[in-house]
């Protein structure tokens, strides 16, 4: 017994030695299956210039940036093993799957592929206008004081717009949460099927608007609209502050309704709630109507509260 355990120690001894050393020499690498055997992850992060591109695909399961910037062409800071091609006949940017991560197999003492090393970073020139940033994402991506004529983005990803003017309107289905900042767009359309809708400083004035998001909230602040129906069905809703053009309709099946920073002279509100509480300016009635008013509000709960105040 005694004999057994001392050559257990060793060899843990010894085992523990290799390991050590195997850290040392670079083993803490990844390793992925692909073509019919096992690879070692050699990546490294690269930097290339694209000249003649005006628009830029995703296929990617990366974080993924594009902001404007002092370049000449635009240019991609990458991890190797991600795709990145230049389609010359459409002048377009694809970025398509890592396929270490995509791959990967086994177990990592440090992780051979994070978000850290798979970002992808686009920088496109100051005075540019894309003519579209489309495709599909499961991870985050990031659009940053940008000009574009069209986005179509899908997946699962979270996007966040800041300082974005898009000519066409915006379109969102699916994924996950939307952050919108500073972003301009004749008009906005969502239908998530989870994750928040955020909105700030932004202006969708040429047409009505439509937000939709069945499991998420819906915050809409200092914003304005030609018109606006926002819709969740187990969020809640907040709209602060909003210029709300022509109309406002808002419904909740399981959530609360709060607006903040309507003036009681420019609106009329119709409110209603099946099992919770309606104040409207500081009264428990569901109806405020003004001889002033420009805008309507209709406000509906089924199983929360409805509150408008100052």
């Amino acid at each position: 017994m005694k004999k057994t355990l001392i050559t257990g120690v060793i060899l843990l001894a010894a085992g523990a030695l290799l390991f050590g050393i195997g850290i040392a020499k670079g083993g803490n690498k990844n390793v992925y299956w692909k073509d019919g055997g096992f690879k070692i992850d050699d990546g490294k992060n690269v930097t290339k210039n694209f000249a003649d591109v005006n628009s830029i695909k995703l296929r990617s399961e990366d974080p993924v940036i594009i902001k404007r910037g002092s370049v000449r062409h635009v240019r991609v800071n990458y991890y190797t093993s991600t795709q990145v091609h230049k389609n010359v006949a459409q002048k377009t940017l694809e970025i398509n799957d890592n396929d270490n991560e995509k791959y990967s197999t086994g177990f990592e003492i440090r992780p051979g592929v994070d978000n850290h090393k798979t970002l992808v970073q686009i920088t496109v020139p100051e005075k540019m206008v894309l003519k579209s940033v489309s495709g599909v994402s499961t991870d985050s991506i990031s659009l940053k004081d940008l000009n574009i004529n069209r986005v179509n983005i899908g997946g699962d990803a979270k996007i966040t717009l800041n300082k974005v003017n898009v000519k066409q309107k915006l379109s969102f289905a699916n994924g996950s949460d939307l952050n919108l900042i500073r972003t301009t767009a004749p008009m906005l359309t969502t239908n998530m099927t989870y994750g928040n809708i955020y909105a700030e400083n932004s202006k969708f004035t040429s047409k009505n608007s439509s937000l939709t998001s069945k499991s998420g909230n819906v915050d809409i602040k200092q914003s304005t609209f030609r018109s606006l129906r926002v819709s969740s069905t187990d969020g809640d809703i907040t709209i602060n502050k909003v210029n709300p053009g022509r109309k406002i309709s808002a419904s909740s099946n399981e959530g609360d309704i709060l607006v903040v920073g309507a003036s009681p002279k420019q609106i009329n509100v119709n409110a209603a709630s099946s099992t919770g509480h309606l104040f409207i300016f500081g009264k428990q009635n569901g109806h405020h109507q003004s001889e002033y008013a420009k805008s309507s509000y209709n406000l509906t709960s089924d199983n929360g509260d409805v509150t408008v105040k100052k």
